[in-house]
């Protein structure tokens, strides 16, 4: 059974199996392969040294806005492999340098299209699913918690109430929008942040 895309956005590392494409830069600085694989590892994802059928996620780093050309180099292969397999129907997710940070950071990440470029030349670009997007998943209201009066100098029990009837404000335009049949939504990863959005 073929596997389905990921409708535009990883989610995170877990049980992800991972290959590198180069030098990714991570936070600013530019990691090893090695090292990445460490810190995905350490987020649960299942490292491998080279593209295989069993890879679910491909990171790729040098490469970033360029074509890609060289089928022999590894870094090259990889790239032009995953777009093999996802013309197979097996979706291989692709995230870019940025997006690896987002998820070590345990943010979700923009999977991002393979298109051809001609002569066995792979073009990674923004899903078009994605770019330009506002809304992100659907809203949910938050449980509030409490804290004893005196833990700190402010009067937290007062803002533990008007966290509350906020949370309840956000829940009761939940509610009506769901009446009308439309999705209350948070922001999409990028957009500028707000508490709702439909």
């Amino acid at each position: 059974m073929p596997d389905l895309p990921c409708a535009g956005t990883v989610r995170g590392l877990k049980s992800q199996t991972i290959c590198f494409t180069g030098r990714v830069l991570v936070d600013g600085a530019w990691t090893v392969r090695t090292d990445c694989a460490k810190r995905a590892g350490q987020h649960g994802a299942i490292p491998k040294t080279h593209f295989s059928r069993k890879v679910t996620l491909v990171v790729y780093g040098d490469l970033a806005s360029k074509v890609v050309t060289d089928d022999r180099r590894a870094h090259s292969s990889t790239l032009v492999d995953a777009e093999a397999e996802r013309s197979r129907g097996r979706h291989v997710c692709v995230v870019d340098t940025d997006g690896f940070s987002k998820l070590l950071k345990g943010r979700p990440a923009s999977c991002l299209e393979l298109r051809k470029a001609g002569a066995g030349r792979v073009r990674p670009v923004a899903a078009a699913t994605t770019e330009g997007r506002i809304l992100g998943r659907p809203l949910r209201m938050r449980r509030t918690g409490r804290r004893l009066p005196g833990d700190l100098t402010l009067d937290l029990s007062r803002l533990d109430k008007a966290t509350t009837a906020h949370e309840a404000t956000i829940g009761a335009l939940i509610a009506h929008l769901s009446r009308q049949d439309i999705e209350a939504c948070t922001y999409a990863p990028g957009a500028p942040e707000f508490d709702a959005g439909w």
